[in-house]
């Protein structure tokens, strides 16, 4: 079984076993009937997974990573005791992704939560001089403004209030991709809820990202240089120990920075937010 989708920007081939069934809802928003020189993913039910043959190169809660010569694999699942306890083997090597599953663990159903895990969205992004940001994506008349910060710091209170009280349109809770193209910075929709539970395709391009700050009353700045970068680098995933990734990110925050204004909100969860911002972006 094959399906196609387009995620900001990047071709994706799925090819799924046959005697399984494959629940995708997720990622319907991003299905497409074609795609042309697509990322190929070809997973495979396995009694056990192929253990590695190099060296472990990231150790992280869910996962590990090894680099195999040209080949970058990651098992996923509860490795914190080693490679063997995952329940994917995903291979990685430029365009060709092979997929391994414990036949176990995937009894009935393949869901799109398990291709999602698989596809290493941050690279494929840093490939492209983009990157993958934590944020509340919105659609304000056909501009996009993301708002990060820390979990739990307000991103989707502000998303709501600007949809209440403005009429914009929240495209994603959790996740927005950054890409720099010919027609300057765009955000990107991804197929990642979190716990909003909204996830839209749509590409806008990007006018101001705001980081937010819980305070007793509203103030406003903009941050430049140094400041900037770094608030936005917090929000930023990233794969810390692919140096070419690390750059290709880094050459894209500069060269987003060139062009959107980047704010620090601090503020009540007020209309007093949304006047402060409306006030220093370009009308």
């Amino acid at each position: 079984m094959e399906r196609k989708y387009h995620i900001a920007g990047i071709d994706l081939l799925v090819e799924m076993p046959e005697d399984r069934e494959y629940v995708d809802e997720a990622l319907m928003p991003f299905r497409v009937s074609d795609v042309t020189d697509p990322h190929c993913y070809t997973f495979r039910l396995q009694a056990h997974l192929t253990p590695p043959n190099g060296d472990c190169i990231a150790a992280e809660p869910g996962f590990r990573v090894y680099e195999e010569g040209k080949e970058t694999l990651r098992y996923i699942g509860s490795v914190l005791d080693g490679w063997d306890s995952a329940y994917i083997r995903a291979a990685h090597q430029g365009r060709h992704h092979a997929i391994q599953l414990l036949a176990a663990d995937f009894p009935e159903r393949i869901t799109a939560k398990t291709v999602l895990d698989c596809l290493a969205a941050e690279h494929l992004l840093a490939e492209i001089g983009g990157f993958v940001l934590h944020c509340a994506y919105v659609d304000r008349q056909g501009e996009a403004i993301l708002f990060t910060a820390p979990s739990g710091t307000g991103k989707s209170t502000q998303a709501a209030l600007w949809e209440q009280l403005r009429g914009a349109e929240v495209i994603n809770g959790d996740r927005a991709a950054v890409r720099m193209t010919d027609a300057g910075p765009m955000a990107c929709g991804l197929p990642f809820a979190g716990s909003s539970g909204i996830c839209k395709n749509k590409t806008l391009p990007l006018v101001a990202i705001v980081y937010l700050k819980q305070a007793p009353e509203t103030t406003l700045r903009r941050l430049r240089g140094a400041e900037a970068f770094c608030r936005l680098w917090e929000g930023i995933s990233i794969n810390i120990w692919d140096r070419a990734d690390v750059a290709s990110v880094s050459e894209a925050v500069r060269q987003v920075l060139l062009s959107v204004p980047v704010f620090e909100l601090a503020c009540t969860p007020d209309e007093s937010a949304i006047l402060a911002l409306e006030g220093a972006m370009p009308v």
